[in-house]
């Protein structure tokens, strides 16, 4: 089994989660959220958490472009698409980056 957490926002969180054996940490970028954070605060964020653990980027809706920025700063393993991404855009998502994979 895989643990998936998300909604993280300061490192003694991720620390915690990171001991307690986490697979994959999620980092939700949407501003309605609680949890939002912004990409320069994540990347400060995971700079030290080690490659058994991924980094799922959970985002509502967003552009390609925002993905991009997301992509070219944080290199997550994973976009989680939390929104009303239809089948078209997913595909695109999908062409876009390839190396990334997909929760929908």
């Amino acid at each position: 089994m895989k643990i998936k957490l998300c909604g993280f926002t300061n490192k003694p969180t991720i620390e915690a989660a990171i001991e307690s054996g986490v697979d994959f940490l999620g980092f939700v970028f949407h501003r309605q959220s609680p949890r939002n954070v912004d990409i320069a605060t994540v990347a400060n964020l995971t700079k030290e958490i080690p490659n058994n653990v991924s980094k799922v980027s959970v985002t509502v809706d967003s552009s390609l472009d925002f993905l991009q920025k997301i992509n070219d700063t944080l290199n997550p393993e994973y976009f989680q698409l939390h929104g009303q991404e239809d089948i078209a855009l997913i595909e695109k998502i999908k062409n876009k980056f390839p190396e990334k994979k997909i929760i929908k």
